[in-house]
């Protein structure tokens, strides 16, 4: 039998067993969603298709598509907000963010690459063959061409509320698994993947007046391409997280003591106190 599993699924069993089963055994979510992820939608969507229409070079509203977007992922749900933020600012901050986005990515002298048929390999899923018995889903947000260079990297977009160290990047199985796949399935007609990296989309307010900095957009931050060695090791990754599911074995995490972050999980009310109340069943299937 084969167990398919996504990068997200093996780091969310990694993470914490518990959080795991309830989320995608039991399938719960709770009632009040987080801005973060309706906010990330709503900045990824306008870009990733800004990014489409520069590869085929059209023509693209992108402010226009912000403001549908925005309304799409916002509406009719109970949100959360961090500590002081709100509605307002949460969506000024990501309006700034979009209207920067297409000097940023001019700068970042970086074109989308297209498949055998023409179209952009933006927003691809892709289904790879893992260690064995494991198959791997996921999505690649953009597989891009240095301009400058002529190198092929696969870029992740990520909104983040700060920018990552170089130790994560360099150890991101993210990343890593975006080269493994990309590789798998392009390499015969587009070569090996040459980086991996990120661009960070950084959620601040927008200040008043002139004193802040302000959402901004960072440059993208590439890596080398991985080893053979760190592909292998990524495999194995997934065959424990695989092994895991399949064993239901949906445990709490060592960390999960002293001033651990288990408080900060979507789940920590139900795990803690076996309470159900602000929780829904999830009907979306990822």
């Amino acid at each position: 039998m084969i167990t398919r599993i996504s990068y997200t699924r093996a780091q969310s069993i990694g993470t914490c067993g518990r959080a795991y089963r309830f989320r995608y055994i039991d399938r719960l979510e709770p009632v009040a969603t987080s801005i973060a992820m309706p906010f990330g939608k709503a900045v990824h969507g306008p870009v990733t298709d800004y990014v489409i229409a520069h590869a085929l070079s059209k023509p693209f509203d992108i402010m226009a598509n912000f403001e549908e977007a925005w309304v799409k992922h916002t509406s009719d749900q109970q949100l959360k907000y961090p500590m002081n933020w709100d509605a307002d600012s949460s969506y000024a901050a990501a309006k700034r963010l979009v209207e920067l986005f297409p000097e940023a990515w001019e700068k970042a002298q970086l074109v989308a690459v297209l498949d055998q048929s023409g179209a952009p390999l933006v927003e691809r899923w892709l289904v790879v063959p893992g260690p064995p018995g494991v198959e791997i889903e996921l999505r690649i947000d953009f597989l891009v061409m240095d301009l400058r260079s002529g190198a092929i990297g696969v870029l992740d977009a990520k909104t983040t509320s700060a920018e990552h160290c170089e130790a994560f990047g360099s150890n991101a199985l993210q990343l890593t698994t975006y080269q493994y796949a990309v590789d798998h399935a392009f390499a015969s007609c587009l070569g090996p993947v040459a980086n991996v990296g990120f661009m960070e989309f950084v959620k601040r307010k927008v200040p008043k007046g002139s004193k802040g900095q302000g959402p901004s957009i960072e440059p993208p931050t590439w890596y080398p391409r991985r080893s053979d060695e760190e592909v292998r090791e990524m495999l194995t990754a997934y065959a424990i997280a695989a092994r895991d599911i399949r064993d239901q074995r949906f445990l709490r995490p060592f960390f999960a003591s002293f001033n651990s972050p288990c408080n900060l999980c979507d789940y920590a009310r139900l795990c803690v106190h076996g309470d159900q109340q602000g929780y829904r069943l999830r009907t979306t299937s990822r």
